[in-house]
């Protein structure tokens, strides 16, 4: 496995050094003060966006650039991690050029691939938790019609209702009846009132769905980490929904937002 080697402060140190020459003292300032992790290489204000494009084509710029967003992951992780009771992380590791850190219950809450692509810083992805309650309304609402729309083909079956437009509108298919003798008719309806079952089951256990204890700290623990992380960044709130979302872009970085929603089942 080839795994890159991010290189230590004495030898970002000794790396500006060398290109002293070519760099202004306003340049030198800001990159020693990220070398020295004063404040994070992806917030903004502390340098103008032109002067950040110029950079992004230094090699040094962008070694010490990883080593900012490395090192000032780990720390102010390891420090909120103190803050919040019963927390723990586990070690941070290395998986093919990424940094990835994780709660011991509760999964991921920072990666950062520093992958060797030319000109590239790499991706972060910043984790989160949340009880999404438009995805659990909606979820509600899909089981709704899944067994409505069961309990219309077991009636046709059944003989107790005809094929009609809503059947149509339910994409029901017409030769459901076709060519069905009585044990292959009652087979069918045996296995739809099966599925029904199964589905109320889940239905119901959604429809009564609260958070437990465990799942309030995780949506807890998780939000803590991400605000911690965004603020250090200069990431605004947003408005958070599942899935994954880019909220950041700079020269040879991007920064990713990973929204995971609670377990109901």
């Amino acid at each position: 496995m080839n795994i890159m080697k991010l290189l230590n402060k004495a030898e970002l140190s000794a790396l500006l050094n060398e290109n002293q020459k070519i760099l202004n003292k306003e340049t030198i300032d800001y990159l020693n003060s990220i070398l020295n992790l004063e404040f994070s290489v992806v917030k903004d204000g502390m340098i103008d966006n032109n002067a950040r494009e110029l950079l992004s084509d230094l090699e040094v710029y962008r070694k010490i650039a990883k080593f900012n967003i490395y090192n000032r992951a780990i720390n102010l992780i390891r420090l909120k991690f103190e803050t919040i009771d019963g927390c723990l992380y586990t070690k941070p590791e290395i998986y093919q050029d990424e940094l990835c850190i994780d709660h011991c219950s509760y999964g991921p809450i920072f990666a950062f691939d520093y992958g060797t692509k030319e000109k590239s810083i790499g991706e972060v992805v910043i984790y989160d938790t949340i009880f999404d309650e438009k995805f659990h309304e909606e979820e509600l609402e899909r089981y709704m019609e899944k067994i409505y729309r069961l309990m219309v083909e077991k009636d046709i079956l059944l003989g107790k209702r005809e094929y009609d437009d809503e059947c149509r509108q339910l994409y029901i298919d017409p030769r459901l009846c076709d060519n069905l003798d009585t044990e292959q008719r009652n087979k069918k309806i045996s296995d739809i009132s099966a599925s029904i079952s199964k589905l109320e089951n889940y239905f119901n256990i959604l429809d009564n769905f609260k958070l437990s204890d465990k799942q309030k700290k995780q949506i807890e623990t998780a939000n803590a980490f991400y605000e911690v992380i965004a603020e250090d960044y200069g990431i605004e709130k947003q408005n958070t929904c599942s899935g994954k979302s880019l909220v950041k872009k700079m020269p040879g970085l991007k920064i990713k937002k990973d929204v995971k929603t609670v377990d109901y089942l």
